[in-house]
């Protein structure tokens, strides 16, 4: 029988990690990268199933900014109300120099010379995820999802809808506004507001139309304000 190749070492040891076999499926995947160490497929698998098998929780958690939120950035008091919840540290770095077990990577403007950093997170075991923001016109590499263990980003995509490891969240206040929770959303009588104009780029403006229709349809109930044409 011939040996096995490098692909069919990748698809024998997926076999094996399907079936709970991860013992075998990690020799598998090594041995695949001895035969080619290039073989991204098989770095991505060890690397994942290795540090998925990880049993012992973080040290703590912490909040790594890749962005600088001290300069101007809009999102930067959204993304903390966000995550207010956490009992976890504040790290600037924004120099892709640092590397954390437990860590929520803020990130935008992904793009493939990210991508080696956060390979490199999940390399070295590392449990994360990546909060990305912007990317509102669908022009980041969304490659580095492979390597995190969820994602939280601002814009919603067909192209990521079944990938249940990726949460869009809605945009929220700019920088110097507050957020308060009054009540749950259950209880609250306006299911979604929005507050802006109307004019915009001509590609958006189908889309603006057709949510301002939305807001009058009665399944939805009325809307706080009658929209009217600025």
């Amino acid at each position: 029988m011939a040996p096995l190749t490098p692909n069919e070492m990748v698809m024998e040891s997926y076999r094996l990690e399907q079936l709970g076999l991860f013992s075998g499926a990690l020799d598998g995947y090594q041995r695949a990268l001895e035969a080619a160490p290039d073989h991204l497929a098989a770095a991505i698998r060890y690397c994942r199933l290795r540090r998925d098998l990880r049993t012992e929780p973080p040290s703590d958690l912490k909040i790594l900014w890749q962005i600088d939120p001290r300069e101007n950035y809009w999102e930067t008091d959204w993304v903390r109300y966000l995550l207010s919840g956490l009992n976890c540290t504040e790290i600037i770095d924004a120099r892709y120099e640092q590397f954390h077990d437990g860590c929520i990577v803020i990130d935008n403007r992904i793009g493939p010379q990210k991508t080696g950093y956060y390979f490199e997170l999940m390399k070295r075991g590392h449990r994360f995820g990546v909060f990305h923001l912007s990317d509102e016109q669908f022009y980041d590499d969304c490659t580095a999802y492979n390597f995190a263990n969820f994602v939280v980003r601002n814009y919603w995509s067909r192209a990521l809808a079944a990938d249940r490891k990726v949460l869009a969240v809605p945009l929220g206040m700019m920088n110097g506004f507050r957020a308060e929770t009054q009540k749950p959303s259950r209880e609250r009588s306006h299911i979604w507001a929005f507050a802006g104009t109307r004019r915009c780029c001509p590609p958006c403006r189908p889309f603006r139309a057709g949510f301002t229709t939305a807001l009058m349809e009665p399944n939805l109930r009325r809307p706080l304000l009658p929209p009217r044409r600025i």
